[in-house]
C-alpha cells in the first residue's frame, strides 16, 4: 500500500471561498502510467476514444518520442477521456476523486505562501524540496475528477498544487478547467482513489 496516500477528512477552500467537507479516503500517490493503462487494455481489449479516433493516443504521443520504451511505461497516461477513466476504474474497481477531493489531496500544506516565500521555503540547490509536505503525492499535469458540470463536461484540475499561492483566488483559470466529456489532451490524465472500509 506505499503507493496509496491516506488523505485524512478536511474542510477544503475553493477559489470562490466556498467551504467544502471531504470524508477521509485512499489516494494514488501518482497519476496512472501508460504501463498500467496498457496492462487494462490487454486485459479487456478496450480501446480509448483516442484510438477509435485515429489520433494521438496514451502510448503514441509527443511526450513519448523522445523517450526509451523503459521511461515511456512511468509517463502519466494522457490522450485519454472521462469514459475512458471510468473504464479503467471500474476494471480496477477504484474511482475518480472529485473535485473536492482531489484539493483534499493536493493541497498538503495550509498555510498560503508567495511565490517567492514558497521558493525560499521549499528550493534547494535549485530543485524544490517538497518531501516534507508531499508525503510521496506526485501531482505531474491535469488531472480529470469526477465532478460533472451539466451532461456534457466535467471539471479537470492543475491547481493548487501542495501549497495554496497568495493569489489563490485569481489562480482559478489556471487551476480548474472544465472540459467536454470526449476530450482527450495531451496534457491531462488521471489518478484513482478508494473509500476507505467502513
Amino acid at each position: 500500500m506505499n503507493d496509496r496516500l491516506l488523505v485524512l477528512g478536511k474542510q477544503v477552500e475553493f477559489e470562490n471561498g466556498a467551504i467544502v467537507s471531504s470524508a477521509a479516503f485512499l489516494a494514488a500517490k501518482s497519476t496512472v502510467t501508460v504501463s498500467q493503462y496498457a496492462e487494462f487494455t490487454k486485459a479487456t481489449g478496450y480501446q480509448t476514444l483516442a484510438e477509435r479516433k485515429g489520433a494521438d493516443t496514451y502510448f503514441d504521443n509527443s511526450v513519448l518520442i523522445d523517450l526509451s520504451v523503459e521511461e515511456q511505461q512511468t509517463v502519466p497516461a494522457m490522450h485519454v477521456c472521462y469514459f475512458d477513466a471510468l473504464e479503467y476504474c471500474r476494471w480496477t474497481k477504484t474511482r475518480l476523486p472529485s473535485e473536492t477531493e482531489w484539493l483534499a489531496m493536493a493541497v498538503c500544506l495550509e498555510e498560503r505562501l508567495s511565490h517567492s516565500a514558497a521558493r525560499d521555503r521549499f528550493v534547494c540547490d535549485g530543485r524544490w524540496q517538497l518531501e516534507e509536505i508531499s508525503r510521496g503525492l506526485v501531482l505531474a499535469c491535469a488531472e480529470i475528477t469526477s465532478t460533472l458540470v451539466g451532461d456534457d463536461r466535467v471539471v479537470v484540475r492543475s491547481g493548487p498544487k501542495y501549497y495554496r499561492s497568495d493569489k489563490f483566488e485569481q489562480d482559478v483559470k489556471h487551476n480548474r478547467n472544465v472540459i467536454d466529456l470526449t476530450k482527450c489532451d495531451l496534457l491531462t490524465s488521471f489518478r484513482t482513489v478508494w473509500d476507505l472500509p467502513t
